[in-house]
């Protein structure tokens, strides 16, 4: 009994512990708490101009976010910053260099998205598709998403639109729901129901095999909304785009309050596709398994991966932490040779041991390290 008790309190404590460091990075990067609209640190320099327009030599800001371009006395085009629209690691912003009223160019800057999502846009033509077109024209003509890179090409989608609705000063009409994407969107909410139902109806868990190729088919290859320590990273640097990833945001919330409800590692047994990869593995594999197991050091993998996030942070610089993790091979038109190797590792020795890639995943260690699991 007392046990138990010390056991809440800690729990109770890491909690709080936690909350505290995520606020206390929250703020140190920068967050005003302004949820109706998000700060703008963009730094505009010659060097942006000269992307769009190469013989530019100053600029003047002639309203908000738009800049007229000079080269000496002579206006030569205006750059449009779009700096508001959220992809999957934060925000995604780019200048749109205008010549008269025709996009000459769009100018992607620096941001938080995976690098293989962008640069699988950028070979897939999608900012070419504007490009020549007359401003007024992008509000009434609807481009389609990269399938492989959905979530960061819809920021650039809505980008476009919002920047095309404040230079034209007109409102923004509404981005486009398709059959497509309301599908995932309703097969992600059933996932997430039947993830409940498996957690609490004891008479269904025979049809787990079942369920977790559902996981995999709809959370890791269909939608793609898998929580992962680039993902957290993002989110500690840039806040939470609750508005535009609702999805994640939900699986963030069950992975951190279903435990609370004595479902202890929620998301990785339940909703995590790479948890349902291994499990799969493990129930057709005829060999005897054994658990990995670590040996005892004064920091976990969760407490050591945190520090670097922290560190890293306070330091300034950014790691590429996709690479980490092996959750980019569900978004398999993205994924590079190297990232299907590492699934083809985990793999194998899934065939051996219990959810191998789980003893050292940094998203499960930084979940489940609130817990003290």
């Amino acid at each position: 009994m007392v046990k138990k008790h010390l056991q809440k309190k800690t729990g109770i404590y890491h909690y709080v512990l936690f909350l505290m460091l995520t606020v206390a990075v929250g703020i140190s990067a920068g967050w005003d708490f302004n949820f109706s609209r998000e700060s703008d640190n963009i730094t505009v320099d010659l060097k942006l101009m000269r992307a769009v327009f190469p013989k530019a030599n100053h600029w003047v800001e002639i309203s908000e976010n738009v800049y007229l371009i000079l080269s000496g006395n002579d206006t030569i085009g205006k750059g449009l910053l779009v700096t508001d629209n959220r992809g999957y690691g934060g925000k995604v912003p780019f200048l749109i260099g205008l010549k008269g009223d025709t996009i000459k160019k769009i100018q992607l800057l620096p941001n938080n998205e995976t690098t293989e999502f962008m640069e699988y846009i950028k070979e897939d033509q999608l900012l070419a598709q504007w490009e020549g077109m007359e401003i007024n024209q992008v509000l009434n003509t609807e481009v389609d998403a990269i399938s492989g890179a959905t979530e960061s090409s819809n920021a650039i989608i809505r980008g476009m639109r919002q920047g095309a609705a404040q230079y034209l000063n007109e409102e923004q009409s509404h981005f486009k729901r398709d059959f497509l994407s309301i599908s995932k969107d309703l097969l992600f909410l059933l996932v997430i129901l039947l993830s409940l139902l498996m957690s609490h109806v004891g008479s269904i868990k025979k049809y787990r095999w079942i369920y977790l190729i559902i996981v995999i088919l709809v959370i890791g290859i269909y939608t793609g909304k898998v929580l992962s320590v680039k993902q957290l990273y993002g989110w500690l640097s840039n806040g939470i785009a609750w508005r535009t990833n609702w999805q994640s945001t939900i699986l963030l919330l069950m992975a951190v309050t279903m435990p609370l409800l004595k479902r202890p590692k929620f998301y990785c047994n339940y909703l995590c596709p790479m948890g349902a990869f291994q499990e799969i593995i493990h129930k057709i594999s005829p060999a005897k398994k054994r658990n990995i197991k670590l040996k005892s050091s004064p920091l976990s993998l969760g407490e050591i991966y945190l520090a670097l996030i922290l560190i890293s942070l306070v330091l300034g610089f950014k790691i590429e932490l996709s690479y980490l993790e092996p959750f980019m091979v569900f978004m398999y038109k993205v994924a590079g040779i190297a990232m299907f190797v590492f699934a083809a590792v985990i793999a194998i020795l899934s065939f051996f041991f219990n959810k191998p890639w789980c003893t050292f995943c940094p998203t499960g260690c930084l979940i489940n390290k609130v817990h003290n699991k």
